[in-house]
């Protein structure tokens, strides 16, 4: 079977975190039944602040271990199912490219082909920003079931298109990519309608617009007036 090794004329930087979305995603796809789930957690963890050579600041050892265990089961979930999402749209097949990286046959490991890990960033930051934030609010906590809804949608995918179009890209205060259902529970609940009102939703959450096409911002709007009404409503959803 052809290989595609990465990286493709891209930064180290760039790399090592791509290569820490292929890890994650093979670790959450065989040890979701792991005794000491979050013991193997932290581990993984920390491999990943080794190869971005960051210091760990022990953040996680704050949060109580119930909340903590909470957490990372509904990061696993949800992840389990962004992952899912990519192999149905772009599977491995006996005709398909598969990506290398690292030595590592990523392809033949997760089952996806290689145009669909060049989109796993999207994949892994979607249950990423959540797990961020459910750890310091209780409304993003309980939107897990709205976005385990959410993966696969209409609006899913043609975000993730825009994005890998480069006809779209927000990001957070971290500089990284706002997800798209974020995205979205925005859009939907600012009613936007313009320029002015995307870039009002931007400065209301601390984001950053990097790219905007002149059609991006009505693709937007219609993929937003499909959403079921009531998905962003997390009052009453049941937590994990």
């Amino acid at each position: 079977m052809r290989q595609l090794s990465y990286p493709i004329s891209v930064d180290a930087n760039k790399f090592e975190f791509f290569l820490n979305d292929l890890v994650a995603a093979s670790w959450v796809l065989r040890e979701t039944t792991h005794s000491d789930l979050i013991g193997g957690f932290l581990k993984l963890h920390e491999s990943f602040m080794k190869r971005l050579g960051r210091e760990n600041k022990g953040f996680f050892t704050q949060v109580p271990e119930e909340l903590l265990l909470k957490v990372v089961r509904g990061w696993i979930e949800l992840y389990q199912l962004t992952l899912k999402d990519l192999g149905s749209n772009f599977p491995r097949t006996s005709h398909s490219l598969d990506l290398s990286a690292d030595g590592i046959n990523w392809s033949e490991r997760l089952n996806v082909n290689a145009t669909g890990l060049l989109r796993i960033d999207s994949a892994s930051r979607y249950a990423e920003f959540w797990a961020e934030r459910s750890i310091r609010t209780l409304d993003k906590y309980r939107s897990f079931a709205s976005r385990k809804q959410f993966v696969g949608s209409n609006a899913y995918s043609g975000y993730s298109n825009l994005v890998v179009r480069g006809e779209f890209l927000m990001l957070d205060r971290m500089a990284n990519g706002v997800p798209s259902y974020d995205m979205f529970e925005a859009i939907v609940r600012e009613r936007m309608r313009n320029e002015k009102h995307l870039k009002d939703i931007a400065l209301a959450n601390d984001w950053s617009i990097v790219a905007c096409s002149e059609t991006s911002i009505g693709e937007l709007i219609l993929l937003a007036e499909k959403i079921p009404q009531g998905l962003f409503n997390h009052d009453q959803q049941t937590l994990v």
